[in-house]
């Protein structure tokens, strides 16, 4: 009986933190991915002029 009582309650905490989890995702990770994104795009930006400075340079070198 207590143990029943145990596993109810152990699915109800679990019930209760997939419902904050799916708020969490619906409300809060668009900006996080939105976020994310932005920061790949200016470090991808960067890496992709550092990369053609290079072919520049090596370029004119050659």
């Amino acid at each position: 009986m207590m143990f029943d009582d145990f596993c109810g309650a152990k699915k109800n905490s679990e019930y209760i933190n997939i419902k904050y989890l799916y708020i969490f995702i619906i409300y809060i990770n668009p900006y996080i991915y939105i976020f994310i994104i932005y920061i790949l795009l200016i470090v991808s930006v960067d890496v992709y002029l550092r990369i053609a400075v290079i072919i520049l340079s090596m370029g004119q070198i050659l």
